[in-house]
């Protein structure tokens, strides 16, 4: 029995531009494995069928020594490729089901992260020793991403996962829910992570640096497009449903035209960070544009100097309050719903694109 748990926007994507073929998540398979030590496993069917209608959560009957034997072996949540786990993760499976994840090797996270997306981009052999990665995209520059990896002692280690085991089927809902929320968080990493290693042309780039934190975040540092102070995006994966951005600027540089609101849920829509920035980018191109032609405007209108002087004081005081408010730039701002959806279908469009051209 295999259990499909998680399918990024990415690969639903995919699937669309390939004509016949079929989307393919994470999958874990549920089989049975012998083992050294007598575990207590049922005999027949402890699933409940539920009262309150096929939305109601599953019941499961305890074990009792009627509806179960000690034998030797256990159930198993068995992965076709490891799946790289923090340690907080693990230690939140093993509570769940009472039962050690035998033969981990502790590494950080990111590193495992790094190894396993290129494992399965890449066919052929390249060092997985590598931080920085060259991430192309339509109508953008180029960017390079730097993953900081941390170290064991940051508090950021995890593991390679092969097999979950488990004795009784109340786990596997709490399990399932648990490798989701990985999966999320690791499928937002790798998509900063490419095959190509080496800057092959001169052409203009885009730095960023992504730094980890505790848990199931992490920050995004860049230049601010218009200063040379840092600008940093927080994403912090709360599950793998409900994920929380928070965009932070020197308080005197202008601002980039992207509520947190927005970032929220444009990594939602897409789970890719490359492509996130790229938005947050246009947004800032889009304001620079309205700038220069109200200048224009500006100049061309037979009015006092003063006048002009306070025109230019008054659109610069409201782009300096677009950061606190749910406000995107577009042809038709009266229209926010049927906006938003727009930016999501051209960011989708484009990341076809990208996918065509590899």
């Amino acid at each position: 029995m295999n259990i499909e748990f998680y399918i990024s926007p990415y690969q639903v994507l995919e699937a669309e531009l390939n004509n016949g073929s079929q989307v393919c998540g994470t999958k874990t398979a549920v089989t049975v494995e012998g083992t050294d030590t007598l575990h207590k496993l049922p005999l027949s069917p402890l699933i409940v069928d539920p009262q309150d209608g096929e939305n109601s959560s599953p019941a499961f009957l305890q074990l009792t020594d009627n509806l179960s034997m000690d034998l030797p072996a256990f159930f198993v949540l068995k992965f076709h490729q490891p799946v790289p786990v923090s340690s907080t993760s693990i230690e939140e499976i093993q509570r769940l089901t009472g039962i050690q994840i035998s033969g981990l090797k502790q590494a950080p996270l990111y590193e495992l992260i790094v190894q396993s997306t290129l494992k399965e981009k890449c066919s052929e052999d390249l060092s997985t020793n590598k931080s920085c990665f060259f991430v192309s995209l339509p109508d953008c520059p180029k960017h390079c991403y730097f993953i900081n990896k941390g170290s064991e002692k940051s508090g950021l280690a995890g593991a390679l996962v092969s097999k979950v085991p488990f004795s009784h089927p109340k786990c596997v809902p709490g399990v399932i829910e648990i490798l989701r929320h990985q999966m999320a968080y690791n499928t937002l990493i790798s998509s900063c992570v490419s095959e190509k290693h080496i800057n092959e042309d001169d052409s203009e780039l885009l730095y960023f640096e992504v730094v980890p934190h505790k848990n199931t975040s992490f920050s995004v540092f860049f230049l601010h497009p218009v200063k040379e102070n840092l600008a940093c995006v927080v994403i912090d994966v709360i599950t793998s449903r409900e994920v929380q951005c928070h965009l932070h600027l020197n308080p005197q540089d202008p601002t980039l035209n992207s509520s947190d609101d927005f970032i929220a849920r444009a990594v939602k829509r897409c789970m890719s960070v490359p492509i996130v920035m790229r938005a947050i980018f246009r947004n800032v191109s889009k304001v620079k544009a309205d700038s220069k032609i109200q200048d224009v405007d500006t100049e061309q209108q037979p009015e006092p100097q003063s006048e002009h002087a306070t025109n230019s004081k008054s659109l610069k005081e409201s782009l300096s309050g677009v950061g606190g408010q749910d406000w995107i730039v577009t042809d038709k701002p009266n229209n926010t719903d049927s906006t938003e959806e727009n930016i999501s279908t051209a960011k989708l469009e484009s990341l076809g694109e990208n996918m065509e051209k590899k």
